[in-house]
């Protein structure tokens, strides 16, 4: 990995996005990150995105998202 560079693999099938497919191999600028998500003993972490956009859902829908994936939007 060089300094401004980041390569990962895309692991989830696209379905918007198709200049790129499950399992290749990607390289991006950090700079490129605008949100990212990671699971951690079954506690989404990051994802401010889907905080952002949970704030318009229903408050039940909200809650039961946040509850399957542990994500707190709080912090």
């Amino acid at each position: 990995m060089s300094a401004s560079n980041i390569f990962d693999a895309i692991n989830n099938t696209p379905r918007v996005v198709h200049s790129v497919k499950l399992g290749q191999t990607i390289a991006f600028a950090q700079s490129d990150i605008v949100d990212w998500l990671y699971i951690e003993n079954g506690i989404m972490r990051g994802n401010y995105t889907a905080c952002a956009l949970l704030k318009s859902a229903p408050k039940n829908e909200a809650e039961e998202f946040k509850k399957i994936f542990g994500l707190n939007c709080d912090l």
